[in-house]
Order: C-alpha cells, then structure tokens, then sequence
C-alpha cells in the first residue's frame, strides 16, 4: 500500500444527491464527489471520464487541475500499471500547470472571493503535493521550497475563512508528518522551517473526517492507514469504509488488522479466508499484507504450528515468518523457544526497524496478546 498515494491529492467533496436532482447540469462538487469515489475504488478509468465531464460542465472551475494531477497520481501509484515513472511525470506536469494558472487566477484584480479562495485552496495543495512527488524523487530543494509555500498559502486561506475544512485536511497532514520526525532530526526541520506538531495533525485530520465537505473520505483513509498508533476506537468507521469502497482490498486489510490489533484474531482469520475466496482478485491484490495478518492471528492465538506449516508466496521473507512464529511460541508458553529464534533474528535486516524493537523487547518480556476490547467504537464517520 503507497501511504500517500490519495493522501494529499485527493481533497473532493462529498454531496449525497443524484442527476436526476438537477434540472441543469450538477455542481461541480458533485463531479468531484464522484471522481473521489471512483479513485478510491481503483476505477482509474472511471475517474477520467467524470473528470471530461467536469471540464465540459464547469470549465472554469478552479480545482479542476488538481484533480486532473490526482487522477493521475493515483493511478500511477496502482501496482497493476507498469509504466509509474511516465504517469508520475504527467502529474508533475498537470501539477505545474494547475499552479501557474492559480497564480494567473489570483493576479486578476476582478476575481471574486469564493473564486479566490478556491484558487488559494488549489495553489495550496497542488505546492504540497508536487512537494511530495519531488521527495519521492529526492529532489529536496524543489520539495522543500514548495512545501513552504503551501504550507503558507493554506495557512492564509483559514486565516480568512477557519470554516474551510478541506484545507484543514491537508495543513493535518503536513503538521502530522513534519511533526513526526524523530527527535535527532528535528534541529534540521526547524532550520528549514518545516516543523511540525504531529498531535496538532492528527486533530486537524480527525476534524476533516468529521465536518470537511471535501476531504472527509481521503481523511478517513489517512487515519485508519497511515496514523500510527492504531486506535481501536477506529473500527466502526473502518468498516464503513469498506462497505462503502467494495472494491478496495485496502480497507479488508484495516478492517482485519485493527481485529488482530484489539483482540480478535479469529474474526479476522475468518473474514481473511473467506475474502481469499470471494474476492481471489483483492487477496491476490495485497497478498503479502493478508498473508502478514493471518500470522499476527495465528500468533496471538498461541498456533506455532500453524505457523510452522503456512506457507506464502516466495516473496514473503522466511525471517518474518520467524518473527511470528517466536511471538505464537510466546503465547503457547514455549519460551525457550521464542528466546532461541528471536536471537537467531535480532539483527536480519529483513526485519523493519519496529520489528527488530520488537525482537529486542521480547526477548527481555514475552509478547502478550491483546486482550478482546469491547465498547470501543468512538462514532467517527465520514461525513
């Protein structure tokens, strides 16, 4: 899963209403509802033409090319294209385009302030998000001079209007990851000035998914995958994420991870099997990440044989199946075999950073599962 792949770009509105409710043509929010929807479904081909449909219906509207970049991002961050490198350009291109024409827009002396603001709120994400095209580049001075400027942009838009919660959403997102720095580097950000309150972020986000007309489901989507630690007040609007995006696996996979991380791992092992044979395209999709859960279940069951007999693709590292199956011997109270193969895997680079942490921690105190938590679910919604 691309943790930013829609998490900047995608900051449409949600507007519950239907054509035939229109005697004209719909709203330009309605088109953008729409493409949000399509995105987030992976209906790469879909978004396009609702997106056609907006230029055609409201060519002057001011977000249309950055929702033109957004269409393109995301489908290039598909693992089912192959050609990432020329679509990832394109939307560089339709980015720089979008914020010369911002820039023309908001020259003109004769604009009136709706338009304005929308043009603000356009300006602002489009410098962010080509901003973070430019770090996954490693072209850090372009990053970091056009993560400024968006920062700065947006931060002037709310200053004028503090009711525009879509560019709430994306000022979360940029307080949340600046703010996340880890300690030792946090002197580097400070000189750049790209420092960040990550508690601040998570509030402006968790705000989004509750009032914002246009980036509460990207908003939603960012909490429950990228926001770390896992909350497990966070399952009801999981849920509601996946009834409402069928077709993303993504959201099969939050489900079941945040039933693991709160307590119920056989809920998960059975929602992974059977989705395993409903839907063979989702599980194929993100097969490394549900072969990952059924581990974690497994381990917090105490099925160290389970785990010694499961067998994923041959992509799956052997080390990480090792690390569970210490954690499943931890469980069962087979400690001096959790010991002997969290030693043997304490320093395999095929682990992530958190887990060799893990590894360390356990082999001091053995892994406890969670407990069942009940009466947890917190009521967000996407509004």
């Amino acid at each position: 899963m691309r943790p930013l792949y829609v998490s900047i770009i995608l900051q449409i509105s949600i507007f519950q209403i239907s054509l035939p409710a229109f005697a004209a043509s719909p709203p330009a929010e309605f088109f953008a509802r729409t493409i949000v929807d399509q995105l987030i479904s992976i209906q790469h081909s879909d978004a396009q033409e609702t997106l056609a449909q907006l230029q055609t219906h409201h060519p002057d509207y001011p977000l249309t090319g950055f929702y033109r970049a957004a269409a393109i991002w995301a489908t290039a961050q598909d693992q089912d294209h192959k050609n990432h490198e020329e679509l990832q350009q394109k939307s560089v291109n339709a980015l720089q385009a979008s914020i010369q024409q911002a820039r023309k827009a908001l020259n003109q002396s004769s604009i009136n302030e709706r338009d304005r603001r929308e043009w603000q709120l356009s300006l602002g994400m489009s410098k962010i998000f080509i901003a973070r095209i430019y770090l996954q580049q490693s072209r850090w001075i372009k990053a970091y001079r056009h993560i400024r400027k968006g920062r700065d942009q947006l931060k002037q838009l709310l200053s004028q209007d503090p009711s525009y919660t879509d560019a709430w959403f994306t000022l979360g997102l940029y307080e949340y990851y600046t703010g996340s720095v880890p300690d030792h580097l946090k002197w580097l950000t400070r000189i750049i000035d790209l420092s960040g309150d990550r508690k601040k972020g998570i509030e402006y986000i968790i705000r989004s998914i509750k009032t914002a007309p246009i980036a509460s489901p990207e908003a939603a989507r960012v909490l429950l995958d990228e926001i770390k630690p896992l909350n497990c007040g966070n399952l009801g609007l999981a849920k509601q994420m996946r009834s409402r995006y069928t077709e993303n696996p993504q959201f099969h996979i939050i489900v079941q991870r945040l039933q693991v991380y709160c307590g119920y791992p056989e809920k998960a092992l059975k929602q992974i099997k059977a989705l395993a044979k409903s839907h063979p395209k989702h599980f194929h999709k993100f097969a490394f990440g549900f072969n990952e859960l059924t581990l974690a279940a497994f381990a917090s069951l105490g099925q160290a044989e389970k785990i010694s007999q499961f067998t994923p693709n041959k992509k799956f590292p052997d080390t990480l199946r090792q690390f569970y199956l210490a954690k499943g011997f931890d469980v069962a109270k087979q400690r001096t075999q959790a010991v002997a193969i969290y030693r043997s895997i304490m320093d395999d680079p095929e682990l992530k950073p958190w887990q060799q942490e893990h590894v360390a921690r356990y082999l001091e105190n053995p892994y406890v599962p969670p407990k069942p938590r009940i009466n947890i679910d917190n009521g967000l919604r996407i509004t």
